[in-house]
């Protein structure tokens, strides 16, 4: 971890900030940024842990970040994963407990960090404020309950075309119509609650099918309907 840069402000620190900036009055606002630190995580760096203290909120500037928690026999399921503007990791500092999941950064990542016990005061004076953090976790919310069932009910086809969709949406296209993500089988079948070798064979037999193509990492979808189509149907 390397703290780039402390106690300053940059133009793509207000800009991933400005939703929650533009809430604030003046005074309250220049206090949030003079708080706000930059890090750059390094491949999988951990961001924070299981059972640690909450004490942040963290925004993405770039990169990307897992969510996730350790399971049965320390088989770790990936719940969230977040692209450039998203926020994260206040869920537990508003519940005032512990973290119950931890995040990483799946590559090279630079988030922006900012003190929870500032987001409390600012939550306290500006009502818009509290306002945006229940929007933000109803929209979770609505995601997770979504998830819930795909992971549970859709076959291991529905899980993995789902999965893509979603990483695409998150992450946007290369500059050769991949996915913008590094990913490891391991963590593709991690995302969709499935074995390593389920997900391997699963991803063979779309690029067999020339619905995707798959170079080194990277995965390009070629048929958006029919995807579609395999994931509603599970």
């Amino acid at each position: 971890m390397y703290i780039r840069q402390q106690n300053s402000i940059t133009p793509e620190v207000v800009h991933a900030l400005s939703p929650l900036l533009d809430l604030l009055p003046m005074e309250e606002r220049r206090m949030l940024e003079r708080s706000a630190e930059v890090v750059e995580y390094k491949r999988h760096e951990p961001i924070y842990n299981e059972g640690e203290s909450p004490n942040h909120l963290y925004v993405v500037l770039d990169g990307a970040v897992k969510v996730y928690r350790q399971g049965v026999c320390g088989r770790c399921q990936i719940m969230r994963m977040l692209g450039a503007g998203s926020f994260f990791g206040y869920r537990a500092s508003l519940a005032h407990e512990p973290y119950v999941t931890g995040a990483t950064a799946f590559g090279p990542a630079t988030i922006c960090c900012v003190p929870m016990n500032l987001i409390h005061q600012v939550m306290a004076k500006c009502p818009s404020v509290m306002k945006f953090f229940v929007e933000e976790l109803a929209k979770d919310l609505g995601v997770s309950d979504k998830r819930m069932v795909s992971l549970t009910q859709k076959h291991v086809r529905g899980r993995i075309a789902e999965s893509l969709l979603t990483m695409r949406e998150v992450f946007g296209l290369d500059t050769e119509g991949f996915i913008d993500l590094d990913l490891t089988r391991q963590e593709l079948a991690d995302y969709s609650n499935m074995t390593t070798s389920n997900a391997i064979r699963t991803i063979s037999a779309l690029v067999s099918e020339n619905v995707i193509s798959v170079k080194d990492k990277r995965i390009k979808l070629l048929e958006d309907e029919l995807l579609l189509r395999i994931s509603l149907m599970g």
